[in-house]
């Protein structure tokens, strides 16, 4: 069943709509929906303007957002979302228990250009996603393997935060980048990616820096 369903008075279109195989166009293109109330502490990043999709994760699901202001529907970043929750839930099944936990903990994904960083904000379980890491340094776009597993990732640390666990700090990053590496093959992550990770798990301080900078 792809029905749209209504959290909080707002309506999310089942991800696959966001590109329709049939070449229509995405009823997502004229959305204009204000979700600035789901998101109460962050009057700082303006959701006056966002479109909204979910993913099924097992008895659960995800909810997308994706803040129009800076991921308009016909960018390459609109159609990276789009493969990423097409991933999600494809590869949902084969993840180990952990990941599938994690992702259970995990309320909604935001994506916009608007923040200076990616990260989870663990009390309302919520992953902000910036939208301007889906770039490498040479300006191609990643690979939805790993914006799937950087969600797997940031959902982990509001799991260790739900379960009264270390979920700040080099020790609480080791074991969310070593989740991202066990489930490299469910996620369909390339050699060169796992390899990137393992990077950050055998000197996790040429990272924390980043992790340590403003958000928006």
């Amino acid at each position: 069943m792809n029905d749209p369903i209504v959290v909080e008075g707002k309506t999310y279109q089942h991800h696959s709509l966001m590109r329709p195989g049939s070449g229509k166009p995405s009823p997502l293109r004229d959305e204009k929906t204000d979700r600035q109330s789901f998101f109460k502490e962050k009057k700082k990043l303006r959701l006056d303007n966002t479109a909204g999709a979910y993913v099924p994760t097992g008895k659960g699901r995800i909810l997308f957002v994706i803040d129009k202001n800076s991921v308009p529907c016909d960018s390459p970043e609109w159609g990276l979302i789009a493969e990423t929750a097409q991933r999600l839930e494809s590869c949902y099944p084969a993840l180990s228990k952990q990941a599938q936990a994690a992702l259970a903990n995990l309320r909604a994904v935001v994506f916009s250009s608007k923040m200076a960083r990616s990260y989870a904000d663990v009390k309302p379980d919520i992953f902000f996603y910036d939208s301007d890491e889906f770039r490498r340094s040479d300006g191609s776009l990643v690979t939805p393997a790993w914006t799937t597993s950087c969600i797997v990732h940031d959902a982990n640390h509001v799991w260790q935060h739900d379960n009264g666990q270390k979920f700040q700090g080099e020790k609480a990053e080791v074991v969310c980048w070593q989740l991202q590496v066990d489930n490299g093959p469910a996620l369909g992550l390339a050699d060169v990616e796992i390899n990137h990770l393992k990077g950050f798990i055998a000197d996790p301080a040429k990272i924390i820096a980043r992790m340590n900078s403003k958000t928006f």
